[in-house]
C-alpha cells in the first residue's frame, strides 16, 4: 500500500513538473511574442453597409482622444450610386469597454443634406463638427453642401446645412466641394470647390458668421482659364491669414492666396516643380515653427520619365523656405527610390506630420490590383508608412515603418496621418480590411 502511494505521488510530481515546465516555456514564448509585436493595429474595418466604406480623408481627434472621419460610401441604399454603395457617413471610433468601437454619427441621404463626403472634418471650440459633401444639396445642380454636426444630450448628432451650392449661381459660387475646411482665428471657414466659378474649374471660398447670425458665403478667388485646377486637398492657413494649397495637375505648383488692403485676395504661384525635383504635389502642406512649408509630390525625382514609376518618377518630400524678398526656396529632402528591387512603395499621398523630435511621417499609397467587392491584392505594393529623420548637414534618412498587405491589414492609404499626445499615429485605408472597404488604423513608432 505504501509503495502504491509512493508511486502515485511520484507520478503526480512528474505531472506537476511537466506542467511547470510547460507554463515556463509558454511564458517565455509569450514574452518573446509580446516584444516582437507589430506596432500596427487595425482599429476598425468597414463593411460597406450601414457603417460606411472606403474612407478617403484623414481623421480628427476630439478632446477625449476619440477619432472622427468620413466614409465616401455606405448605408447600403440605392439613392446615390448605381451599385448600392450608399451616400456616405460621418463616423466615430472610440476605445470603449476594452476595445475599439465604431459608431455612425450621421448617414447622408443624397437629398438636401448632401452626399459623398470626401474631405476631412474639423471641430470648433464647442465640440461641433464641420465638413463638406461634394454632391447632393440643390436637386437641380447636385453641387454639394457645407454642413455642421452638433451633438445632442441623447448622444445623437444633428446635421445643419450651412450652405448649399446652388445651380442658379453655378458660374459665380462654385460647385462640388471635394476637400475639407479650415478655421481662422476669428472662426471663419475656408475651403475650395472642384467645379463652377467663372471658368468652371472651381473657387476658393469663405464662410463667416457674426454673433451666431446666419452664415455668409463669399467667393475669395475664382480660378480662371489660365489658372491650374483647384486643390484636391485641404487648404493650409498661416499666422498672417494667407492660404496655401498644392496643385496636382501638370502645372504642379504650390500656391498662396493673400488678403490685400482693398479687401480682395491675390493669388501667387510660389513654386513650380520641374519633374526632377518633384511632380504632382499631393495633399496639404504643413508648417514648422519657423514658417517653412513641407509637403510631398506623388511623382518626380531622378526616376522622372522612368518606367519603374509609371514614367513620372516615384515621388519626393520637399521643404519650401520663405525669404525677406517674398521668394521661396525649395529643398528636396528625400527622393523615393524606384520600386524595383526595394521594399518601398511609390506615390506619397496626403500631408505630413511632425513628431516631437522633428521626424516626419507620411503614407505611400502604392499600387494594388482591385478585386471583387473592392478588395485589393498583389501585396506588397499596397502602401506603406514611412519616417523621415533629420541628420547632420541637412541630410534626412528615410525608413519604411509598416507595409500594408493582404486581408485585414488594410491597403492603399488615401490621406495623411494624425498624431496623438503620446506619439501614436492614426490614419485610414481606402481598401481591404475584413470586408474590402478599408479601415481605421493606429501605428506606434
Amino acid at each position: 500500500m505504501k509503495n502504491q502511494r509512493s508511486s502515485s505521488f511520484a507520478q503526480r510530481s512528474r505531472q506537476v513538473l511537466v506542467l511547470a515546465l510547460f507554463l515556463a516555456a509558454a511564458s517565455v514564448v509569450f514574452s518573446v511574442n509580446s516584444h516582437a509585436q507589430d506596432p500596427y493595429t487595425q482599429l476598425y474595418s468597414f463593411t460597406g453597409g450601414a457603417d460606411g466604406g472606403n474612407p478617403l480623408a484623414s481623421l480628427v481627434f476630439d478632446k477625449a482622444g476619440n477619432l472622427y472621419g468620413t466614409t465616401s460610401y455606405g448605408n447600403g441604399g440605392y439613392n446615390c450610386y448605381t451599385y448600392g454603395t450608399g451616400c456616405g457617413t460621418v463616423f466615430k471610433v472610440a476605445f470603449t469597454y476594452g476595445h475599439w468601437q465604431e459608431s455612425v454619427l450621421y448617414t447622408f441621404t443624397g437629398n438636401a443634406d448632401g452626399s459623398l463626403p470626401s474631405g476631412n472634418l474639423i471641430f470648433d471650440k464647442a465640440g461641433n463638427l464641420y465638413g463638406t459633401a461634394s454632391l447632393g444639396g440643390d436637386p437641380t445642380a447636385n453641387c454639394g453642401v457645407i454642413f455642421k454636426l452638433t451633438p445632442r444630450p441623447s448622444g445623437e448628432w444633428k446635421e445643419q446645412v450651412l450652405y448649399t451650392f446652388p445651380g442658379s449661381n453655378y458660374e459665380a459660387n462654385g460647385c462640388n466641394p471635394g476637400t475639407g475646411l479650415v478655421f481662422d482665428r476669428k472662426g471663419n471657414l475656408y475651403g475650395t470647390t472642384n467645379a463652377g466659378g467663372l471658368s468652371g474649374i472651381g473657387v476658393v471660398f469663405e464662410l463667416s458668421t457674426v454673433a451666431h447670425a446666419a452664415w455668409n458665403f463669399k467667393v475669395l478667388y475664382s480660378f480662371g482659364k489660365n489658372d491650374p485646377p483647384p486643390p484636391y486637398s485641404s487648404l493650409a492657413l498661416d499666422q498672417a491669414g494667407n492660404l496655401y494649397w498644392t496643385d496636382n495637375s501638370p502645372t504642379s505648383g504650390v500656391f498662396e492666396l493673400s488678403p490685400t488692403d482693398t479687401g480682395n485676395w491675390q493669388e501667387a504661384l510660389i513654386f513650380q516643380f520641374a519633374g526632377y525635383n518633384g511632380w504632382l504635389p499631393s495633399g496639404p502642406v504643413i508648417f514648422d515653427q519657423a514658417g517653412n512649408l513641407y509637403g510631398v509630390t506623388f511623382g518626380g525625382g531622378p526616376q522622372f520619365d522612368y518606367f519603374g514609376c509609371e514614367s513620372v518618377g516615384c515621388g519626393t518630400v520637399y521643404e519650401l523656405s520663405p525669404s525677406q524678398n517674398g521668394q521661396w526656396t525649395q529643398t528636396t529632402l528625400y527622393y523615393f527610390p524606384s520600386v524595383a528591387n526595394t521594399n518601398w512603395d511609390n506615390g506619397p499621398v496626403g500631408g505630413l506630420v511632425f513628431d516631437s523630435s522633428g521626424n516626419l511621417y507620411g503614407a505611400l499609397q502604392g499600387f494594388c490590383g482591385q478585386g471583387v467587392g473592392g478588395s485589393l491584392f498583389e501585396a506588397p505594393g499596397c502602401g506603406s508608412i514611412f519616417e523621415l529623420s533629420p541628420g547632420s548637414g541637412g541630410t534626412w534618412t528615410a525608413s519604411v515603418r509598416h507595409v500594408f498587405g493582404y486581408g485585414t491589414d488594410g491597403a492603399a492609404p488615401a490621406a495623411g496621418l494624425i498624431r496623438d499626445s503620446k506619439g501614436a499615429l492614426y490614419g485610414t485605408t481606402e481598401y481591404n480590411g475584413i470586408s474590402g472597404y478599408g479601415g481605421v488604423f493606429r501605428f506606434k513608432p
